[in-house]
């Protein structure tokens, strides 16, 4: 297949571009070949001969970012997702993948499964859900699918794990031991298998959550990234309520929020597109965090 990628020299795009370069023609968009995004006249024309397109290019929400400019969010994911949909369609292309964000749940603190309603707590999550809505007008023309993954981590990531492996690599005291939460993560490597998956699976069409198939407390992976990495994970109690409380005065909520709260997706359904995530977490940590 003949498959253009967009935003193919972020962190995903990286993985996902070697992940299929074996066996199928890769054409990857970024603003290192293509310039500015917002700037491209005619997608379809970049789109020509594309067997599908798969859309990673957005604007995500950053960790140091106290406020969002919604302006921001919906031109770079919004709009801009209009304009590569209707490329894509014009282009004749028979299949189109959008990375959309399980943050279009709100902050989910009980499993959600794909019918759960959809109630985003920030900008960057409200842009993302309604750029699903125009993904979902394309099954006429060609068939859409919509992942909606949590923290995604693998080699080069950022966010909150890169500064657990930090911490845990310096041997810095963590004071998450009093931390009774679940969370679902995802590893690079399942990304990349149900993607591959999905372009050859007629029948995968839609909304799909994804996540490894275990979820763990931000305790359990603490110690699950320092077995990894070789190291002892240095934990100690201290009240999850203080914990929270003193971060949400020093402007980082939503940082202890992802640490501290529990985020479970249901992924009953992609499990039932006969697809099985090929990496335990373990397994997924141990890739990520080798030297």
């Amino acid at each position: 297949m003949k498959i253009a990628i967009t935003g193919s020299s972020g962190f995903i795009g990286t993985h996902l571009c070697a992940a299929l370069s074996d066996g199928h023609d890769i054409v990857p968009l970024s603003r290192d070949n293509i310039g500015d995004f917002h700037e491209v006249e005619d997608w379809s024309a970049i789109f020509a001969g594309c067997d599908a397109v798969i859309h990673l290019a957005a604007r995500v929400h950053q960790t140091n970012e106290r406020t969002q400019n919604a302006e921001e969010y919906t031109r770079d994911n919004t709009e801009l997702t209009l304009r590569i949909v209707d490329g894509a369609m014009a282009a004749g292309a028979a299949q189109f993948i959008f990375l959309s964000t399980a943050a279009v749940y709100g902050d989910a603190q009980v499993a959600k499964a794909e019918d759960a309603a959809l109630a985003p707590s920030n900008e960057y999550g409200r842009s993302k859900l309604a750029a699903e809505d125009i993904v979902n007008i394309a099954p006429d023309k060609m068939r859409s699918v919509i992942i909606r993954p949590p923290l995604i981590y693998g080699r080069n990531c950022r966010a909150n794990f890169m500064m657990l492996s930090k911490a845990i690599a310096k041997g810095l005291p963590l004071p998450l031991s009093g931390v009774k939460n679940q969370r679902s993560f995802l590893y690079i490597g399942n990304l990349c298998s149900f993607i591959a998956h999905a372009l050859k699976t007629e029948a995968v069409q839609g909304a799909y959550n994804l996540a490894d198939d275990t979820a763990l407390s931000t305790p359990d992976m603490v110690r699950a990234m320092a077995a990894a990495m070789g190291k002892k994970p240095r934990l100690f109690w201290f009240p999850p309520i203080l914990l929270r409380y003193g971060f949400s005065l020093i402007g980082y909520r939503r940082q202890i929020t992802g640490l501290t709260g529990s985020f479970i997706l249901d992924i009953n359904k992609v499990q039932n597109t006969e697809w099985r995530a090929p990496y335990t977490t373990e397994q997924g940590l141990r890739e990520t965090l080798k030297e």
